[in-house]
């Protein structure tokens, strides 16, 4: 059936002849609609170099080394990588170090610490190791056994690393964070959730004392009311974004979520979204784990590759100095019928994209994806030109761009140079006894634009780096990974270099800022990307008649229709305009198309237009928005083969104000369907516990604890479903049941062990739960929120002494939500905050056990 219903769709999609635009939906006829817009550019996205996560990496002894906690840290255009424990090898108190230019080909660097010795108590068993340059030296924190910081000091990145301090506290999982003002600071994993404190360094015969300030708690870094630890950050664009992980290791909902401030101090002001979840993956849509129920084992690469348990984070720029990456683990962990798979883990590498509150990530990419981009230039001191007094690189950056230029200095001297034309126009940055100066040249005429302190250090060896990035009228200067200041300024194009007497490292720039890499980025499906993040160039990826040029508009240089909310940018499209984008497909499929909108694109219609060539006609619907400006909804189904395309947004009639996109795979969808279920249907799985089928229907759970069952797709969205539903008289008498019905569910999570308990919301998604006195209906995010219930008087019960069934019907239809009892309407609610848009069903007990018999669903 849902083979004949996609090659049915299928055969639709394709356009024809004519273009021209109607004034309403009635006139829509998709076989007139041309996919090719006048004066349009239409290209093929280019392929290529490709990694697929995850990736495995190897130690100085050859061995393949379980990457935990991974922690990536920039330094002289190279980066580098340290992991916690592995195996065996936690005991030997070791730390390992790998070197990298592009995040993903990773060679061996050295044992950052204690190779040889097995005497190193401090190092046992060593969590989460961490390092940041201050001050001209490298800094290693680590936590023993997750019971508080020690400190160690190297003039190298990759050490030998020297112990500069006893146990300091903190518990677990410490990150340095270097403020702008040069005031160096730890946040930690405490008992009462994320807390940072400042750190204190002193140099002191040849070693250095450290020393923590006072823990403050940060309330708003928390993940769903759960354990979180393994805090990170990164700063873009005026947001400052405070990742963090929980709720245990040994989960397979261990995920990654944030919160975010415009504040210049990155702990001030936390904003934390009710689904702040970036990075998840609990593994139920690939190999469900059957051991000990049917005897239906997989191998352990299976359950390896079923990919769960994505979690402790650290987020960098990436090689071309623009985008955004984050770095994780996914593990072998906790199945769901509670069988340890064991330690190991493995590095992962997600791009991250950014638009003022929202942070997104770009897929899981467990499936082949572009490595990350390369600089536009990139360059050893000896490829450098000399001439002038001055070195330079030998080809000019454009007008937007970001330029990396790392050096010693000598004496406490250096000077580098952006934007250079020729001798009378240029800009200078000049280091001397702990100042940056930053003049600008023009037509031999100076200006200053920054006069600041900065600390070089004492170790003559260091390497130093002033990054500049620097739009169409603004540019951010920084030093040693400081901002140390900014101007509404044009620094245009030019060449980059160095004083002749400056010792020039590693040189870098890439003709992008402020995120504009992202525009151009293949977007991978199965992940959200703002929608301003369109392909660069009128004609070639958008079409806006009302576009203007904004000073230090986002697009940076490029006409643009954006409108600035109070968390980000959402584009505004009219009848007639149109963006594109490069997209990814993991495999051949129907997608969903979800869009963050407005309440005033209601009855827009949209069109997907798939490689210049097939249209699909997409619709903002007449719903809901309750108290909600903007809500994220399913605009419609698009079909793509796997690979590499471009996807265009074409509005046919009213106006698209759009903040970001979400695609889900698996959308096919399934029409109308019914099922007495007296047999096990198709698209039936069961992830934990046990289900049978009988003349009587479907028994769930009438054994064991719990039982979790799906049916359907990840990607089905407006829909409704009913079903006859009975609770027999032994489990009305014990009067505890808690099971019910999951819709537009995902992620579920089950373990019930001393480390991970279980948990009844384990989940995302809606829930209705069917209690002995009535209905209670929840929203979970690996936590719960009542939104509705019909509780009913006197210990009556729906379902009499057992001897009754009621008919049960929900209907999911974008953000509203209706719950039918023999066909009588009893709650309806609309869900304003960040609704979930699509997803399984879900038949769950636990406490006893329900019989169901005929199933029906219909999409809406």
């Amino acid at each position: 059936m849902k083979k004949k219903f996609l090659s049915l769709l299928l055969s639709c999609v394709t356009a024809a002849s004519l273009f021209s635009f109607a004034g309403c939906g009635e006139n829509y006829v998709l076989g007139e609609r041309n996919p090719v817009d006048e004066n349009e550019t239409v290209y093929t996205v280019k392929s290529e170099e490709k990694y697929k996560n995850f990736i495995d990496f190897f130690d100085g002894d050859g061995d393949v080394y379980d990457i935990g906690d991974p922690y990536i840290f920039r330094y002289d255009g190279k980066f580098y990588l340290y992991s916690s424990l592995n195996g065996e090898k936690r005991f030997q108190g070791i730390i390992p170090c790998w070197v990298s230019e592009n995040l993903v080909d990773w060679e061996w660097a050295g044992w950052a610490y204690g190779k040889g010795n097995k005497e190193n108590p401090e190092t046992t068993i060593a969590c989460a190791p961490e390092v940041i340059f201050y001050q001209g030296w490298f800094y290693l924190i680590e936590s023993q056994t997750g019971e508080g910081h020690y400190i160690f000091r190297s003039k190298n990145p990759n050490g030998p690393f020297e112990r500069v301090s006893e146990n300091l506290g903190g518990k677990i999982d410490g990150t340095f964070y270097l403020a702008d003002d040069g005031e160096l600071y730890m946040a930690s994993a405490t008992h009462t959730g994320i807390a940072y404190r400042k750190v204190k360094i002193t140099e002191k015969s040849g070693t250095a004392e450290v020393s923590f300030g006072e823990p403050k708690s940060l309330e708003s870094a928390t993940l769903s009311n759960a354990w979180t630890e393994g805090p990170g950050y990164f700063t873009r664009n005026g947001y400052s974004y405070v990742t963090f992980t929980g709720n245990h290791v040994d989960s397979a909902s261990y995920r990654v979520g944030y919160s975010y401030t415009t504040s210049d101090f990155i702990y001030d002001n936390l904003n934390n979204i009710y689904n702040n979840v970036t990075l998840v993956s609990t593994g139920e849509d690939t190999d469900p784990i059957y051991v000990g129920y049917n005897g239906n084992a997989i191998s352990a690469l299976e359950r390896f590759s079923n990919y769960r348990g994505t979690g402790h984070s650290t987020n960098t720029y990436g090689p071309n100095l623009d985008s955004v990456y984050t770095a994780y683990h996914n593990a072998k962990r906790i199945n769901y019928n509670n069988v340890q798979e064991g330690s190991a883990r493995r590095y992962n590498l997600t791009r991250y994209y950014t638009n003022g509150g929202y942070l997104t990530a770009d897929s899981l990419a467990n499936f082949w994806v572009n490595k990350p981009q390369n600089p536009d230039y990139y360059a050893t001191a000896d490829k450098l030109i000399a001439g002038d007094g001055v070195l330079l690189s030998d080809k000019e950056t454009a007008e937007v761009f970001t330029a990396e230029l790392n050096f010693k200095t000598t004496d406490g001297k250096a000077e580098a140079y952006i934007g250079y034309v020729d001798q009378s126009n240029y800009v200078k940055f000049t280091v001397y006894n702990d100042f940056l100066s930053v003049i600008k040249v023009t037509n031999g005429k100076q200006k200053l634009l920054a006069n600041v302190n900065v600390t070089t250090g004492s170790n003559p060896d260091a390497v130093h780096v002033i990054k500049a990035v620097c739009g169409t009228d603004r540019a951010e200067f920084y030093f040693d990974n400081m901002k140390k200041a900014a101007a509404d300024i044009k620094i245009g194009k030019g060449k980059i270099g160095y004083g002749e007497s400056t010792a020039a490292s590693v040189t870098v720039f890439t003709n992008d800022a402020f995120g504009t890499s992202d525009f151009d980025a293949v977007k991978n499906l199965t992940g959200t990307f703002p929608a301003y993040a369109y392909v660069k160039g009128e004609n070639k990826g958008w079409q806006i008649k009302d576009a203007t040029e904004k000073k230090n508009g986002v697009r940076q240089g490029e006409k643009d229709s954006t409108i600035l909310t109070d968390n980000g940018y959402a584009v505004e499209l009219k009848a007639g305009d149109w963006v594109k984008y490069n997209v990814n497909a993991p495999i051949q499929d129907w997608y969903d198309l979800s869009a963050l909108v407005s309440a005033d694109s209601k009855g827009a219609i949209v069109e997907v237009i798939i490689d210049n060539e097939h249209i699909f006609r997409m619709d903002v619907d007449e719903t809901s928005f309750g108290t909600a400006e903007y809500m994220n909804m399913s605009l419609g189904k698009f079909f793509i083969d796997k690979g590499e395309h471009t996807l265009k947004i074409r509005v046919y009639s009213g106006t698209l104000k759009v903040k970001q996109f979400s695609t889900e795979k698996n959308a096919g969808g399934y029409g109308e369907v019914t099922e007495t279920l007296t047999s096990k249907p198709d698209d039936v799985k069961t992830l934990i516990g046990y289900s049978y089928y009988d003349t009587d229907g479907m028994c769930v759970n009438e054994y064991i604890d719990r039982t979790m069952t799906y049916w359907g797709s990840r990607g089905m969205t407006d829909y409704e479903f009913s079903v006859d539903v009975k609770l027999p008289i032994k489990t009305l008498l014990q009067g505890n049941f808690g099971g019910g019905f999951l819709f537009r569910a995902k992620n579920y999570h089950y373990a019930a062990n001393s480390k991970v308990p279980a948990n009844t919301f384990g989940w995302q998604g809606y829930f209705l739960s069917v209690t002995n006195s009535g209905l209670l209906l929840y929203k979970c995010n690996f936590n719960s929120k009542q939104i509705g219930s019909v509780d009913l008087e006197g210990g009556k019960t729906f379902f009499g002494m057992g001897e009754k069934s009621i008919n049960i019907k929900i209907r999911a239809y974008h953000s509203e939500l209706t719950v039918y009892v023999n066909g009588e309407k009893v709650i309806s609610f609309v869900d304003a905050e960040e609704p979930f848009t699509s997803g399984y069903i879900g038949f769950y007990g636990v406490g006893g056990h329900m019989v169901l018999k005929n199933f029906r669903y219909s999409e809406i």
